[in-house]
């Protein structure tokens, strides 16, 4: 039996490496953090119309997210109740129903089970297809665009569950009164890691920049990005912040004002609409967002597995995963509706090249995870801990900002956030005994 306590060592900020390939811990974070947490599971923009529909996944289990007649959104799992095949193939369309290709079972849009083949022939009067629909994920809501799931019945709102992070989030998707959109369906890899690893590197990892993404910023002719290079021993840590918040949700910004533009071919349009549009942004959401994060360096990550980078990079991604020590990972382009389509046509282009499948700075990052993934299975790597202490005890309560924030670019604080969460959820046996805690 598992003993999360021995896993992570919250206040001197050290986990152990057996969180990153033991079946036993896999298994019971499918239970404890995928069955409990709000997932992602689509952008509102992906299904406009009734009968709009899209696939997704929530932790290991597929899912159909269906826009209803009336409006709403429905999860639905995507699994026949007769024999466990898929309801649909499709990763999305527009449907009236969905019907088993095995037996020719088939569904509503609500999930419920309209029809079955030779059923008085088969069945007689003994089939209770009220009982045999698709099973309704219990919670689907949406925030400003955004759609979640939640399998646990007593889990909190959406709302509550994103808390402070949701302030930060609104330079991305409130920034104007239009809104976002995704550019597309996603694009999807497989990387041979653990699933934790991405998502606490976007949420708050500054240090690595600099040097594993060294070469990608040379060839983009971007030699460090807010001072941090190979061999820069000069770094000023008033650049930049980090910030924790409750549910383990990570955010980071760099203070230089270099966004993601500044690595496309042509930045100069990306500049002029952020200038002009900055002053309406800034009576929108205030000077801190307005006039400090939007347009700048952003990273984050919605616990557990809801990830982005902002301003220019442009990619919003959700590590899905596939076992103790692979993943598959799913990443749009999003932008605000109302970008000139000349600009949505630049970031659809330059997003992907940056940190597409087949991206300059992809394939840095995947190698990483890969290598902390696989090396500790070792015997002897394993009885070592890894890091995330960087920065501790220089976080705080912020005079005007949500969450607990921490200094500088380069530090861990997100990371550990991301941890303790992690083990408060794994300890905890329902969402009372965690709150209670």
């Amino acid at each position: 039996m598992i003993d999360p306590s021995s896993l992570v060592k919250v206040e001197e900020g050290l986990q152990s490496r057996k969180i990153f390939f033991d079946p036993e811990v896999y298994e019971l974070e499918l239970e404890r953090i995928f069955g409990r947490c709000w997932l992602f599971l689509g952008h509102e923009s992906q299904i406009p119309a009734p009968g709009d529909f899209m696939s997704a996944y929530m932790g290991e289990d597929p899912v159909l997210v269906v826009r209803q007649s009336d409006g709403g959104i429905k999860a639905l799992l995507n699994t026949c109740s007769h024999r466990g095949n898929r309801a649909c193939y499709a990763d999305s369309g527009n449907a009236k129903g969905f019907t088993c290709n095995y037996h020719g079972w088939t569904y509503g849009p609500d999930g419920a089970l309209i029809f079955v083949p030779l059923e008085k022939e088969c069945y007689g009067d003994r089939l209770d297809k009220p009982a045999l629909g698709l099973k309704q994920v219990p919670h689907v809501d949406s925030y400003k665009g955004l759609i979640f799931g939640n399998f646990d019945p007593e889990a909190p709102s959406l709302r509550h569950y994103l808390g402070e992070i949701a302030w930060y989030l609104d330079v991305i998707l409130d920034a104007t009164p239009a809104g976002t959109e995704f550019l597309g369906p996603p694009m999807k890899n497989r990387i041979k890691c653990n699933w934790k690893l991405p998502p606490e590197n976007f949420a708050g990892d500054g240090y690595h920049v600099g040097w594993t993404h060294a070469g990608a910023l040379k060839a983009r002719a971007s030699t460090s990005i807010v001072g941090i290079a190979p061999g820069n021993t000069e770094i000023d840590l008033s650049q930049g912040l980090q910030v924790t918040m409750n549910m383990g949700h990570g955010f980071g910004w760099g203070t230089d004002g270099k966004s993601g533009f500044s690595l496309y071919d042509d930045p100069r349009p990306a500049f002029e609409y952020l200038e002009k549009t900055r002053p309406r942004v800034i009576d929108r959401l205030g000077e801190w967002r307005g006039g400090k994060f939007y347009g700048s360096n952003l990273n984050a990550n919605i616990f557990p597995n809801f990830s982005f980078l902002g301003c220019g990079i442009n990619t919003f991604r959700v590590w899905l995963p596939k076992g103790p020590d692979e993943l598959e990972v799913w990443i749009w382009v999003l932008v605000e509706k109302d970008m000139p389509q000349h600009l949505k046509d630049t970031i659809r282009t330059e997003s992907p090249r940056l940190f597409g499948m087949a991206g300059i700075f992809e394939p840095d990052d995947a190698e990483n995870f890969e290598a902390a993934t696989h090396l500790s299975r070792g015997f002897q790597t394993r009885q070592r801990y890894v890091r995330t202490d960087m920065g501790i005890g220089t976080e705080a309560r912020h005079p005007e900002l949500p969450g607990i924030v921490s200094p500088g670019i380069i530090g861990e604080t997100p990371q550990r956030g991301f941890y303790r969460f992690w083990h408060a959820l794994m300890s905890a046996e329902n969402w009372s005994e965690l709150a209670a805690g």
